[in-house]
């Protein structure tokens, strides 16, 4: 058995769980793993996972909201509201 876990340790697994969960509810980005383990750039090796890794959720959630509305923005105008709900 492992040792128990600290209350550091499940603050960062509380806030992990609540950007899962942020990701799924208000974005509707299903396999959040997935996404998190993508490179954020072509030309960059840095992952949502890694900017998890120095606690930068803000920058996370931003990412997410900006990389949709990019999406939303290069459809049809008339589906640009499906796009953004």
């Amino acid at each position: 058995m492992g040792v128990p876990a600290t209350g550091g340790n499940r603050k960062k697994v509380a806030t992990l769980v609540a950007l899962c969960r942020i990701a799924e509810r208000d974005y509707h980005i299903n396999g959040i793993a997935g996404w998190l383990e993508t490179p954020l750039h072509s030309n960059a090796l840095i992952t949502g996972l890694g900017m998890i890794s120095v606690n930068r959720y803000d920058l996370v959630l931003r990412l997410i909201g900006n990389t949709l509305r990019s999406v939303a923005m290069r459809c049809a105008p008339d589906d640009r509201v499906g796009a953004l709900t």
